[in-house]
């Protein structure tokens, strides 16, 4: 079974991949439905990560007003997270690398 760290790695390296995608959209003046579109699934996926690495159980949903919701009422700054996020910012770090040309 998976760690959390190695899942919201996973979410992470998704949002990455989005947010390269949506400049080839606007750098081609075109599909800027597109473009927005790869940003919305980037906050999504970052968010979905965010849950994750401090084990918070989320919905399934697209609704990016509904998951800041769900993380706001899960204050964990008073309990810290599960996964060192160090590892995280460091894991974040190396899949931005391994995403851009």
């Amino acid at each position: 079974m998976r760690s959390n760290r190695d899942v919201a790695v996973g979410w992470l390296r998704k949002a990455e991949s989005d947010l390269a995608n949506a400049p080839l959209c606007l750098d081609a003046r075109q599909a800027l439905d597109t473009a927005c579109f790869h940003c919305q699934q980037a906050a999504q996926k970052a968010l979905k990560a965010y849950l994750t690495a401090h084990a918070i159980p989320f919905p399934f949903i697209h609704d990016l007003g509904r998951l800041v919701k769900v993380c706001a009422a899960h204050s964990v700054s008073s309990r810290g997270p599960p996964v060192s996020t160090g590892c995280l910012v460091r894991e974040r770090s190396l899949a931005l690398s391994n995403f851009r040309p």
